[in-house]
């Protein structure tokens, strides 16, 4: 356990070294009234609130259907099985490919209802390349107030956490956190941006700027989009990061380091509406979080 501490300082000094740089650029963007992030506007979404309201029934429908039908053959599983961890496990890597194909379903009935186009669900494939370094400073800014917060309210929680956490920490081999990796470095931020950011936020901003219009608040110029453009307020990366944490109840202290973590990713979305920053961001935590627990796990000092 011992040999796998000074790997894990190699890896922490640099987060924080670059947390330090990336605070220190938003109080020089403060100091002389710029923001952080260069703000895109962005064209309306062709989704409304029910769509959104649909996509979340069929989202839901599906998992608990899958479920069900996993807690069927689990159970005869489990009543031949020894090995329970890695019945648990396969269960992981199972809920991870029917939530893409949830997804896929529920996003599939959004794009054929609204007529949506890549750029309207935030993909600009020509701009992968600034993306992904908005990501990294995204994670950089981010990772370490994230992962204080995790720490201390470790100490004072009497939750274990979750669930995958303590398979991952006792595993005597790699082949967990190569399922672990799919699902929380693939599986997981392409699902939950596209669901809390691009759907849920996108239409909350969408409300957000329709209700600035109609307050009277001057349009910025339509160079840009070619129409006026209202910016949309700050209160839906609040609700989208609520709302997300929430999903997450249950699996201890986790809640609150990952509404900060979502307002985060909340307010890359804000300022670039494209969803390619918010997923490398998420991925890249995720990953640091996936080789903290494997530098500490059997399988990497054994």
């Amino acid at each position: 356990m011992n040999s796998a501490k000074p790997l894990e300082l190699m890896l922490i000094v640099p987060i924080v070294l670059a947390s330090a740089f990336a605070w220190w650029h938003v109080a020089v963007c403060y100091f002389q009234d710029k923001e952080p992030v260069r703000f895109f506007p962005r064209h309306a979404i062709p989704w409304n609130g029910t769509d959104v309201l649909l996509f979340a029934c069929m989202f839901l429908g599906i998992l608990v259907l899958g479920n069900e039908v996993l807690d069927a053959f689990g159970a005869d599983r489990g009543a031949n099985s020894s090995e329970k961890g890695a019945v648990r496990m396969e269960d992981v890597l199972v809920l991870s490919v029917i939530q893409v194909v949830a997804v896929l379903v529920g996003g599939g009935v959004i794009v054929r209802r609204s007529q949506g186009r890549l750029r309207d669900f935030g993909w600009f494939p020509r701009r992968c390349a600034y993306d992904t370094l908005l990501g990294l400073a995204g994670l950089a800014a981010f990772a370490v107030p994230v992962y204080a917060i995790q720490r201390i309210l470790v100490y004072v929680w009497e939750s274990p956490g979750h669930p995958l956490v303590k398979l991952l920490t006792h595993a005597s081999d790699s082949r967990p956190f190569l399922i672990a990796f799919f699902t929380a470095v693939i599986v997981a931020p392409l699902v939950e941006e596209f669901i809390f950011r691009v759907l849920l936020q996108g239409w909350l901003e969408q409300i957000s700027s329709s209700a600035r219009r109609d307050q009277g608040e001057t349009p910025l110029p339509g160079s840009i989009l070619q129409r006026p453009y209202i910016r949309p307020a700050y209160w839906p990366i609040l609700v989208s990061a609520l709302v997300f944490a929430m999903m997450h109840a249950g699996n201890g202290p986790d809640p609150l380091p990952l509404f900060v973590l979502a307002l985060g990713l909340g307010y890359l979305y804000r300022q670039t509406h494209r969803v390619t920053p918010c997923v490398i961001m998420h991925a890249c935590f995720n990953s640091v979080s996936l080789l903290i627990l494997w530098l500490n796990s059997p399988s990497a000092v054994g």
